[in-house]
């Protein structure tokens, strides 16, 4: 990491993210005539789109092209020969590739706080959006490494890495309407749409609480989950799929990604993932068999 090429990431950084959150608060505040508390919370959704494009898009660019130039220079065939865990050669790679992505991620973060203090966000929200914010972003690194570790050119890698975020937030959400709900979970979409109401101004707040109250749950078969629960879970899982694909080919470097009783494990899991829910869509009760278990008990 580059001094010179960090001091300009941070200067951009911080001169987008003071113009968003000054300029959209005193919009609010002189043009809308909103509230203070109001006037703060305005900001806070632009800044978690900018933090969003830093820390997924350019992150997960950056992780990939940077695993395909140490391939390529042959920095991965030394790194074999050193004494350490393949698992923790994976840690170091994950957060050291993207480490100017975070620095600059991190140096956003004053404006956001000062929002959420000034805009009476509970703690417990604020803390609940950015702890998925962040497994994400682990997820989406992992993503990168791993196609960067498959892929042997480097705009390939940087390419489909950030190609495939970008593919997350707009193509993916499109599919939950077609019943594939399940794949709006890899997003932070309905974690940012459970914390909405306390993240915008009063009224759109109360809007949004309304609809949050109509589905205010990840439906699971015949169980419901909080959002961030849900969320969390499906991502932490996938970061486990995809470090187990990174150790192998760490630990024997003709290593297939997955071995076969992981391909079918993860295969498995995901269509139970996929059946769990879209069945409450179909049948409101979430049983596989609802007209036979509605029988059963009349008898």
């Amino acid at each position: 990491m580059r001094p010179r090429a960090l001091g300009v990431s941070l200067l951009i950084t911080l001169m987008i993210a003071g113009f968003l959150f000054f300029v959209i608060r005193q919009i609010g505040i002189y043009q809308v005539e909103l509230s203070i508390r109001d006037a703060h919370r305005m900001p806070i959704i632009p800044l978690l789109f900018f933090q969003g494009f830093i820390l997924f898009v350019l992150g997960s660019g950056q992780t990939a092209a940077g695993m395909t130039a140490e391939a390529d220079e042959g920095v991965i065939d030394y790194q074999r020969l050193t004494p350490m865990t393949p698992m923790a050669k994976v840690v170091g790679y994950l957060f050291g590739l993207p480490i100017r992505e975070y620095i600059t991620f991190l140096a956003t973060m004053p404006f956001t706080l000062w929002a959420f203090w000034r805009g009476e966000v509970p703690l417990h929200i604020g803390l609940q959006l950015y702890g998925v914010f962040m497994i994400a972003g682990v997820l989406y690194h992992l993503t990168g490494l791993v196609a960067g570790t498959v892929l042997k050119n480097r705009r390939w890698a940087f390419l489909s890495s950030m190609g495939l975020v970008f593919a997350l937030y707009t193509v993916v959400p499109q599919a939950s309407k077609l019943g594939l709900v399940y794949f709006k979970y890899v997003t932070i979409e309905p974690v940012v749409r459970e914390c909405l109401p306390y993240l915008v101004e009063s009224r759109m707040g109360a809007a949004a609480q309304t609809m949050e109250n109509i589905a205010p749950a990840a439906q699971f078969f015949n169980l419901n989950f909080p959002q961030s629960v849900f969320t969390a879970g499906t991502l932490l899982f996938l970061i486990g799929a995809m470090a187990v694909m990174l150790w192998r080919r760490w630990h024997r470097a003709e290593s297939h990604l997955m071995g076969k009783a992981g391909a079918t494990g993860l295969f498995a899991w995901i269509q139970l993932m996929l059946l769990g829910n879209a069945l409450p869509l179909i049948e409101p009760s979430g049983r596989v068999f609802p007209s036979h278990g509605a029988r059963y008990f009349q008898l």
